[in-house]
Order: structure tokens, then C-alpha cells, then sequence
């Protein structure tokens, strides 16, 4: 619909801004910002933001992580934790990918990672998820469902 092409839009516009160490993400109201930190980031960071895949500017789903894509470049690379702002872009990043879906299981945050047999989709970065029950797909699909929650409640 035309009100998450605006929603996704809005997100990539927020994501790129200079001043990300400073906003908030007033449009995510209800996103359950701890469980994207300790349960979605990790799997992000460890799945997703190798510099040939997401981690890095050119990408539609940027993600930061330690030791690798830093918001400011000249941290690439380096052990220091995540910035809040950081955390926030990737929220918001994320939240951009279920943003272009109708129901969790069209997500591509879910279908992308996931194996065919279980009704993913081809992905160049290759699957990780074989099973519907796997604890990364179940803490990917809880992220999902409450950012289309979130989205819901403010139509």
C-alpha cells in the first residue's frame, strides 16, 4: 500500500540523515527496541554484515557491526561496542525490509535468510535458517510481527 512505500521511504531518508547519533525513531511507537538489540542485532551482525554483503553503504538493508561497517568510517574495523546511533539505524533498516510487506511471512528479513524448502527465497548471501523453529527465524519473525504491529497502529 501506499502508506508503507512512504513508511519504507521515510525509514531510508531517516537512516542516511548526518545526525544519526542524536534522533530517536518516534515513527517505530510500540517496537520492542531491547529485543532488537540483544536478539536481532547479534544475528545480523554475525549473519549479515560481512562488507561483501549488507555491510556497507550500498546495500538496502546496511548494517552495522563490531569490527566491521561503522557509521563513522574511521571506526571500521574496530572492537568498540555499537553506538547508540548505530543500533538505531540498524533498527531502522531492518525495520525498512518488513516495512514493503503485507504479512510476516512475505518479509524479506525472513525469506531472504531462509531455506526454499521452508518457503524462502533465492538469496545471494545463501540461507541460514533450515527450520521454522530455529531460534534465529523465531527471534527474525517476533522483530517482524512487531514492526508490523507498530506500522498497524499508526495508520
Amino acid at each position: 500500500t501506499m502508506t508503507k512505500i512512504l513508511f519504507a521511504a521515510l525509514l531510508g531518508l531517516t537512516t542516511f540523515a548526518c545526525d544519526v547519533e542524536s534522533r530517536d525513531a518516534p515513527f517505530l511507537p510500540s517496537m520492542d527496541y531491547d529485543h532488537f538489540v540483544t536478539k536481532v542485532q547479534p544475528i545480523l551482525a554475525e549473519r549479515c554484515a560481512n562488507p561483501s554483503c549488507h555491510g556497507n553503504r550500498e546495500r538496502p538493508l546496511e548494517v552495522f557491526a563490531v569490527q566491521q561497517h561503522r557509521l563513522n568510517p574511521d571506526d571500521a574495523f574496530m572492537k568498540a561496542p555499537l553506538t547508540e546511533g548505530e543500533l538505531r539505524a540498524n533498527l531502522e533498516s531492518a525495520a525498512g525490509f518488513v516495512a514493503v510487506s503485507a504479512h510476516a511471512e512475505d518479509c524479506p528479513l525472513l525469506a531472504k535468510p531462509a531455506d526454499v524448502r521452508i518457503g524462502g527465497v533465492e538469496h545471494a548471501g545463501g540461507t541460514f535458517i533450515t527450520d521454522r523453529n530455529d531460534r534465529e527465524y523465531r527471534a527474525l519473525l517476533r522483530f517482524v510481527e512487531a514492526t508490523l504491529a507498530a506500522m498497524e497502529s499508526t495508520k
